[in-house]
């Protein structure tokens, strides 16, 4: 039989299993799991979180997060069957357009002309988007930092002052190495933007500025394709609507810095 973590949760959800009913709320709220989260939460040591999953059926953590991932309530057999297109790009890209505000846009634009050094802040699948956001605002004159280490990006992130701009890209919103960055931020008075798929988390709560992405990326998230494509698009949006609050400035700026 084909191991499913969906059909577990759903199986034993309120039947006074403490670790299945605290992973079916983090499902529930699209909640990234992480097993020293799920030991804190149901007060069990890690070494007991892991028996928990290999006695019932399991190898261990890693493989039930990653069935779960790649798992959809509505099963997809055949990509085939659906239109991959709209599914995948046209309709995460108009829910994401409509949970944001050109008012928000307006608002990061006005950080990002006013600061002195912007630091964007990324893990793993984002860092590609991150390079591609440092890349566009440094064409357009500004000093932008990003580092695919994540230690050199959060020496970049202690030396933010007041009249700096965080930049954080994370769909969970919850990975150490960012709330790292996160709380030092805060802790210097930095404006921080975050771009997060998560609403529920602090660094979401609690930035300056808080661009939501379409969530909704359980089947195929190995691959990430909707958290990408809408983050990538986020981006993108902010830089037209910055180059066009001043065509010429930065035109004149693009020419002067073409190779």
């Amino acid at each position: 039989m084909k191991k499913s973590a969906l059909t577990y949760i759903f199986n034993n959800k309120d039947k006074d299993d403490i670790i299945c009913d605290y992973i079916y709320e983090c499902y529930k709220k699209n909640i990234n799991l992480d097993i020293n989260e799920i030991s804190k939460n149901c007060f069990l040591s890690t070494s007991n979180v892991t028996r928990y999953f290999k006695k019932n059926g399991f190898e261990g953590f890693k493989e039930f997060k990653y069935l779960l991932l790649n798992e959809n309530e509505k099963i997809v057999e055949n990509l085939d069957n659906i239109d991959f297109e709209k599914e995948y790009f046209f309709e995460p890209i108009i829910q994401t357009n409509i949970v944001n505000s050109d008012e928000q846009y307006e608002k990061i634009n006005e950080y990002i002309i006013n600061a002195k050094t912007i630091v964007i802040g990324s893990v793993g699948g984002n860092n590609p988007i991150a390079l591609e956001l440092q890349t566009r605002l440094l064409r357009l004159g500004f000093n932008a930092k990003f580092e695919f280490d994540p230690h050199l990006n959060y020496v970049n992130a202690t030396n933010l002052k007041e009249n700096d701009l965080l930049i954080i890209l994370s769909y969970s919103g919850q990975t150490k190495e960012i709330l790292k960055m996160f709380y030092k931020a805060k802790l210097n008075k930095t404006k921080i933007v975050t771009i997060s798929g998560n609403n529920n988390c602090e660094l979401f709560k609690e930035a300056n500025i808080a661009l939501m992405i379409n969530s909704m990326d359980n089947y195929l998230k190995i691959l990430s394709i909707k958290s990408r494509i809408t983050m990538l698009y986020l981006i993108e949006k902010i830089i037209l609507k910055l180059y066009l609050s001043n065509i010429k400035k930065y035109q004149n700026i693009q020419e002067n810095n073409r190779y």
